[in-house]
């Protein structure tokens, strides 16, 4: 559900006109979030891949709040085309 909800929320933010702010949500929190902690996981304790994918699957929660942070304030939404003249 978190993932859904945070892919569902950062694509709502990306209509909306935030991409910037969508690279950031996805691309830029896997590299500096999501692949450090399945490196030290995987290099520096001896647990199992059935623990570790779960653990580094619940890093999307932060993704979400943040998501859903950036959606209540409601900033995100921006006219996109102007108002044709007749």
């Amino acid at each position: 559900p978190f993932c859904a909800y945070a892919h569902a929320s950062y694509f709502t933010l990306r209509s909306g006109g935030l991409v910037g702010t969508t690279l950031l949500l996805d691309s830029v929190f896997m590299w500096v979030v999501a692949v450090p902690i399945a490196f030290v996981l995987a290099n520096f304790t001896s647990m199992s891949i059935l623990w570790m994918f779960p653990i580094c699957q619940c890093a999307e929660v932060i993704k979400a709040l943040v998501s859903a942070f950036l959606l209540k304030r409601g900033t995100w939404v921006r006219r996109l085309v102007g108002e044709t003249e007749s």
